[in-house]
């Protein structure tokens, strides 16, 4: 399946948002659509390039917003 998902592509650019492929869910799991989703100061720090543990091409955001 296709999903939406910013992705940092180098160290110091902004965050691309563009399709991924996703496996589906397996069983038990379940597949959650979000609206909206935040990128945390962690998250900032290593796509500033000056996290030495950092990764670029992976998707960002893991702060969802939910009651």
């Amino acid at each position: 399946m296709k999903i939406r998902a910013a992705v940092l592509e180098e160290f110091g650019a902004p965050l691309v948002v563009g399709e991924l492929d996703l496996e589906g869910p397996k069983t038990g799991e379940a597949l959650v659509r979000l609206h909206a989703c935040g990128v945390c100061h962690t998250d900032m720090y290593s796509a500033s390039g000056m996290d030495p543990s950092g990764t670029r091409r992976r998707s960002w955001g893991t702060r969802v917003p939910g009651p």
